[in-house]
């Protein structure tokens, strides 16, 4: 039948079947569109989730929680140090006499440091008796004491260089690993914090718009800086706990209460009574090595 004989209700019904066709294909089409875009925004989503879980799994997690690794009694949680480490020779160890020495010289820029604070000119017993009695009333007695003093913190501290750069592990727990490098970065954090804050309040501008740009590292030179300084450290604790069970020592309440009071006010509530106590352990060693080293 041609168009022409069709009668108008003919060409109303095939109008609407057309319609209907049109309809339909619309309809296929956005149905398409629909799935296309829902598949897309949850494959998106599942990247976004997978980056997210990556990033955690590869970037180190700041942790202020510092006794997080460790028993009550400052020891660290499953780990026996003698299967770890190789050992030092800690009974003979030789102290070079320069390393720790205070000399002349610097006892005088001492001495002038302390006049031009109390804005004196001469350093005499009656200035000793007056600014400095809780230590010393003549000036021959300041002076004992703070060579004294001086030459003892200098050998506290090559002491503690000594076992850092000494101590060697043969393997690293990884729970302990992580535990320290989760602390260190919350410490690199603080430092660059408050920088910027001690900056910002008295220029106006912080010091640093990212913490890649305090550290002059990407977070992949960051992270293996954490790991390689991280894996030193945990040689050195485990050394230090060694030592400390090889000698046979204790900590006694004042030992634990003299590190308290050394370490601050907040020193409880900021690192907790397991960590104070491994840092009691530790400055018990570093006595024992101040009064057993050979200084030559």
């Amino acid at each position: 039948m041609s168009e022409n004989n069709m009668t108008k209700s003919q060409a109303k019904r095939k109008a609407r079947l057309e319609e209907n066709k049109k309809a339909k294909r619309e309809a296929s089409r956005t149905k398409l569109t629909t799935n296309l875009i829902i598949v897309l925004v949850v494959a998106l989503f599942a990247a976004g989730i997978g980056s997210y879980v990556y990033y955690r799994m590869t970037t180190t997690q700041a942790s202020s929680d510092y006794s997080a690794y460790l028993n009550e009694d400052g020891t660290l949680k499953g780990i026996n140090p003698a299967d770890h480490i190789t050992p030092i020779d800690y009974q003979n160890i030789v102290v070079p006499k320069s390393e720790i020495e205070f000399t002349e010289e610097e006892m005088e820029s001492t001495i002038d440091s302390l006049l031009t604070t109390y804005e004196a000119t001469e350093f005499t017993d009656e200035f000793v008796a007056e600014n400095l009695s809780e230590v010393a009333t003549t000036v021959e007695e300041y002076k004992e004491y703070l060579k004294t003093s001086k030459e003892q913190t200098a050998l506290q501290n090559y002491l503690i260089n000594y076992i850092s750069a000494n101590a060697s592990a043969t393997t690293v727990d990884e729970g302990h690993l992580k535990y320290l490098k989760g602390i260190s970065k919350f410490e690199q954090e603080t430092y660059y914090n408050s920088y910027n804050q001690t900056m910002m309040l008295y220029t106006g501008a912080p010091a640093y718009t990212s913490f890649s740009e305090y550290t002059g590292m990407s977070n992949k030179e960051f992270e293996t800086y954490l790991d390689v300084q991280c894996r030193i450290r945990a040689a050195a604790d485990m050394t230090y706990q060694y030592i400390f069970t090889e000698l046979g020592l204790s900590v006694e309440d004042s030992d634990y209460e003299a590190t308290v009071t050394a370490m601050g006010t907040n020193a409880l509530s900021g690192y907790g009574k397991n960590y104070i106590m491994q840092m009691t352990m530790q400055n018990m060693v570093i006595s024992y090595l101040c009064e057993n080293v050979t200084i030559q």
